[in-house]
C-alpha cells in the first residue's frame, strides 16, 4: 500500500497527539540528559574562560625584561608592533621620589616611565593626556584621583590615571608609587610586555630591548649578572595554555554521550512498537513509508526536548559572565543539533530492523 507523504505528516502527528508515540515522555528524558550534559560542559568552558582571564588580569601574561640600566626605552615602546602584544613600556626607578606636600618626610617611591607605558590588563589604568599614573594607595592617602593634581613640595603634576595594584602574588615594589612618562634618553632597568598568548616570537625578539642589542647577553630568570625574564605575576603558573586546557576538559565528551543517549532512545521509542510496526508492514504499509513515519514522530519529540534543553542552556549561557558568549553559543548550537538528530538516527536504524516475517515471534513476545 502506498501512502503519500501529506497522509504520511498526518499519521505522524495523530500518533504524537494521541500519545501512541510517547512523545512527552521521551521529549522530557531527552530534554533534561541535553541540558545536563550540554549545560555542564558549557560550565567548564566558562570556567576555563574565567581562569585565562584571571591570568591575564593578576599579570600572569605580563613579562618583564630586566637588567638595571640596560634597557632601551624606544626599542621597548618599539615590541607594541609585534603580533599578539597588547602593552608595552619601559620602566625606571627614581634615587629620590616624589613627596606630598602633605607628607613631606614620607616621599613615594617613583618610577621614570617610557612614553607608550600603559594600557596594561594588569593595571587596568586608563590614562588620557599628559600627566602622571599614580596607585590607588597613593590616591587614597593623598586624595588626588583622575583629573586633579597632585599636591607634592617640588610641583603639582596632573594625574592622568590611577593604576590597580592589589598584593595578589604580584612582583612587589609597584603598590605605593607614581610612574612619571618620561624621554628615552635614558637607559631603563625593566621592559613590560604584556602578550595573549606569550608566543616564542615575542621572547626571541625581546633582547631586542636592550641597549646595544646587537651585543646583547642572553636572558636568565635566575642569573642576577644578566638580563632576567620574569612574570609580573607569577602565582598562577608560568603559562596557561587555554587550547590544551580546553581540549582535556572532563566533559569534552558530553556531546558524543548526548549522541548516545538520543540514538538510543530513538531506537527504544520504536522498539517498543515493533508489533504494531509489523503488523503495518503484513497490512502493506511499505517500509519506506512506515520508516518515514516513525522518523518524523521522533523529530516532533526530539524537537521537544531540544526547546527544552534551549532554555536551560540559554541561562547558562546567561549568568556565565563569559567573556566569548559566542564561543559557549557555538558549543549549545552543536548540543542542540545532536539533540535533534540523534534519536532520529537511531528511529530510523531501530525501524530497519523490524521485519514482517517476525510478527509471529513480536506477537508472542508482547
Amino acid at each position: 500500500m502506498t501512502m503519500r507523504l501529506p497522509t504520511i505528516v498526518r499519521e505522524a502527528l495523530l500518533n504524537v497527539r494521541s500519545g501512541t508515540a510517547r512523545a512527552g515522555l521521551f521529549a522530557l528524558v531527552l530534554g533534561a540528559v541535553a541540558a545536563v550534559l550540554g549545560g555542564s560542559d558549557l560550565v567548564a568552558i566558562a570556567s576555563i574562560e574565567h581562569e585565562a582571564d584571571r591570568f591575564r588580569k593578576d599579570g600572569g601574561s605580563t613579562i618583564i625584561y630586566r637588567f638595571p640600566q640596560g634597557i632601551d626605552g624606544a626599542a621597548c615602546d618599539g615590541l607594541r608592533s609585534v603580533d599578539g602584544v597588547a602593552a608595552a613600556g619601559a620602566v625606571r626607578q627614581r634615587e629620590r621620589g616624589y613627596t606630598p606636600a602633605a607628607l613631606p618626610r614620607e616621599p613615594i617611591p617613583t618610577f621614570d616611565v617610557s612614553p607608550a607605558f600603559g594600557g596594561f590588563t594588569a593595571l587596568r589604568d586608563e590614562a588620557s593626556g599628559a600627566g602622571v599614573l599614580i596607585s590607588e594607595d597613593v590616591a587614597e592617602t593623598t586624595g588626588a584621583s583622575v583629573g586633579t593634581v597632585l599636591h607634592l613640595t617640588d610641583g603639582r603634576p596632573r594625574v592622568t590615571g590611577v593604576f590597580s595594584y592589589p598584593n595578589d602574588g604580584r612582583r612587589p615594589g609597584y603598590g605605593y608609587a607614581i610612574f612619571v612618562p618620561s624621554d628615552v634618553l635614558a637607559p631603563y632597568d625593566e621592559c613590560w610586555v604584556e602578550a595573549w598568548p606569550v608566543s616564542d616570537r615575542l621572547l626571541a625578539v625581546m633582547p631586542t630591548a636592550l641597549v646595544g642589542a646587537g651585543s646583547a647577553p642572553t636572558a636568565s630568570s635566575d642569573d642576577t649578572r644578566g638580563p632576567q625574564l620574569q612574570q609580573l605575576n607569577a602565582s598562577h603558573g608560568s603559562t596557561f595554555d587555554g587550547a590544551v586546557a580546553f581540549e582535556t576538559r572532563v566533559t569534552r565528551m558530553s556531546t558524543a554521550v548526548l549522541g548516545l543517549v538520543g540514538f538510543v532512545l530513538g531506537a527504544v521509542s520504536v522498539g517498543r512498537r515493533k508489533l504494531e510496526l509489523a503488523s503495518g508492514r503484513h497490512a502493506g504499509v511499505s517500509a519506506t513509508a512506515s520508516s518515514l513515519q516513525l522518523v518524523l514522530e521522533t523529530l516532533v519529540w526530539a524537537a521537544m526536548g531540544a526547546l527544552v534543553a534551549l532554555s536551560l542552556l540559554s541561562l547558562v549561557i546567561a549568568t556565565g559572565g563569559s567573556s566569548s558568549p559566542d564561543v559557549l553559543c557555538g558549543v549549545a548550537a552543536r548540543v542542540l543539533i545532536v539533540t535533534l538528530m540523534a534519536p532520529a538516527l537511531g528511529a530510523f536504524a531501530r525501524a530497519a530492523t523490524i521485519r514482517e516475517a517476525h510478527l509471529f515471534a513480536y506477537f508472542k513476545a508482547r
